[in-house]
């Protein structure tokens, strides 16, 4: 329970330097004048975002399966993927048009831009530091932050030199910026798809597999689905000699799906006797 409340304290801490560091970042990228810094913003706001509605989604994944989910909820879970690609694309939408207007117009940069930058920056340290403590759920989160960090280093230099020399530094960098966003949004779209596609690899048909014929058992059918990343679940047919009967092979399947339980793959298996 302890541990509980202080993963709880730990996220609501995460909430708000994640906030903080957003707001810093707007201040150097809207008063300053700084495109870097401006797209370093958003995409920031956007990362807290996706954090409150993915741990959402994660708790709704975890409640027991009922009458209408069958398999539990976990595939609930896949929602913070999904509005989290909402708000990303939503901020590319709107970051846009603001940079073509930049390219076209130009604009003049304040050194300060950089100095609010990289407060934000140094807030997202926190943060990074913070996850680490909170355990496996943050682990997407973790690397996800890792990267506003490398996109916070970008966006300082790209302030600071552009209010040095030339504004068009300044939009080398957001447009760089903006270019990892794009792939990113892409790069997360096609993941989610295979996720959500019920694609499973040829590792756990090989496990499978390999399982039930170490017991003698023959697979006449079988039919796998990816529920959540890292979860399986299914159906299985298998055939067994005729010498052996009904008793000892029941007594082989439970093995066998307790065996495969274990590597989070939870399937029934249907004996039959061979033909």
């Amino acid at each position: 329970m302890k541990k509980a409340d202080d993963n709880k304290k730990i996220f609501y801490t995460i909430v708000f330097l994640g906030f903080l560091a957003g707001f810093l970042k707007i201040i150097g990228g809207v008063v300053y004048m700084s495109r870097a810094v401006l797209v370093d913003a958003a995409t920031s706001i956007a990362n807290i975002l996706s954090l409150i509605i993915i741990m959402y989604f994660i708790n709704m994944s975890r409640r027991p399966p009922d009458a209408d989910h069958m398999y539990g909820h976990l595939r609930y879970a896949f929602g913070g993927d999904l509005f989290m690609l909402l708000f990303y694309s939503f901020i590319a939408g709107i970051l846009l048009p603001d940079l073509a207007n930049s390219v076209l117009k130009g604009y003049k940069v304040d050194v300060y831009a950089s100095v609010y930058s990289f407060s934000g920056f140094m807030t997202y340290v926190v943060v990074v530091f913070l996850t680490r403590r909170i355990g496996r759920v943050f682990e997407i989160y973790r690397k996800m932050t890792y990267i506003e960090l490398v996109e916070g280093a970008v966006a300082t230099i790209s302030a600071f030199t552009g209010s040095l020399y030339s504004f068009y530094l300044d939009l080398a960098g957001g447009l760089s910026l903006y270019s990892i966003l794009v792939f990113e949004i892409l790069s997360s779209a096609r993941i989610l798809l295979l996720d959500i596609s019920d694609v499973i690899s040829e590792e756990i048909i090989k496990i499978v597999s390999e399982e039930i014929t170490r017991k003698g058992l023959r697979i006449s059918d079988m039919r796998l689905r990816q529920v959540y990343q890292g979860v399986y679940y299914g159906e299985i047919i298998i055939m067994f000699p005729e010498d052996m009967s009904l008793r000892e092979a029941h007594k082989i399947i439970d093995e066998i799906e307790r065996s495969l339980s274990k590597r989070n793959i939870y399937v029934t298996i249907h004996p039959e006797p061979s033909k």
